[in-house]
């Protein structure tokens, strides 16, 4: 190699060495540049899909709502929420209807086929609400049956949300979204409670069952809790601690 070299004139020698640092520093900016697009398009995908998270989260919300008072419902022969019942299944239809929007400006493929399969779950669960509330309304379904349909249907638009752990190597990113779903987990884990609890308190007793199950559940949303604390920031569980420091927490506990 040195001999070959050696065969340069000086003037070709001179530009060569010149060459090789300025050939080094292209191709490290070249990676660089290639590193910092990848980041960037990265990010534009975890932004894309996190505008939908909190529309997803808000068919999550009515849909809690409306299985608590389902249960309450159903365990009360029809006496308990027959009133409040229609108004939060016209809250829930809004909020999927807001979903459904949403999910039209998405594209979907562009994020694998991973995400594609979990939005068709979800809304393969979500198209049969209507017929789940013709059975509650008459009274033909128990309460966990009823739990049993609408608890998986949440958790399926739960893994929506949960897709976007897998879209970001950033850390500071992937923290905020891991706190961010294990307080919607813990969230739900309380709705399931309050199902149970609507179910028990709504006809004058607890079977076995309902109840290990309704202790279970306020076990498993302090742990949730406690990885939202953990991967969250300071700010957000302070506001959090301030929130469930509030008289209608108390007079639950």
């Amino acid at each position: 190699m040195f001999a070959f070299i050696g065969n340069f004139k000086i003037g070709n020698r001179v530009a060569l060495a010149l060459a090789l640092p300025v050939i080094g520093m292209l191709a490290f900016s070249g990676f660089t540049v290639f590193d910092k697009y990848q980041t960037s398009a990265e990010m534009s995908k975890v932004l894309e899909l996190s505008e939908v998270a909190p529309v997803i989260s808000a068919v999550v919300h009515e849909m809690q709502k409306e299985r608590g008072m389902s249960a309450g419902f159903i365990a009360s022969k029809g006496v308990k929420f027959s009133q409040e019942l229609p108004t939060q299944r016209g809250r829930t239809d809004e909020s999927q209807a807001a979903l459904a929007g949403a999910l039209k400006s998405l594209d979907a493929t562009s994020f694998g086929t991973g995400l594609v399969n979990r939005i068709n779950a979800a809304k393969s669960a979500l198209a049969n609400l209507s017929a789940k509330r013709a059975e509650v309304s008459g009274l033909k379904i128990t309460v966990p049956q009823m739990a049993g349909f609408y608890t998986p249907a949440i958790a399926k638009l739960l893994h929506i949300v949960e897709e976007m752990t897998v879209l970001s190597t950033d850390v500071t990113v992937t923290n905020a979204i891991t706190a961010y779903t294990a307080f919607l987990q813990g969230k739900e884990r309380a709705g399931r409670e309050r199902a149970m609890g609507a179910g028990g308190f709504g006809s004058g007793k607890f079977q076995p069952a309902i109840y290990n199950n309704f202790v279970q559940l306020i076990a498993a949303q302090d742990l949730f809790f406690k990885n939202f604390h953990l991967y969250g920031t300071a700010a957000e569980w302070d506001f959090y601690q301030n929130t469930m420091t509030a008289k209608a927490v108390d007079e639950v506990d």
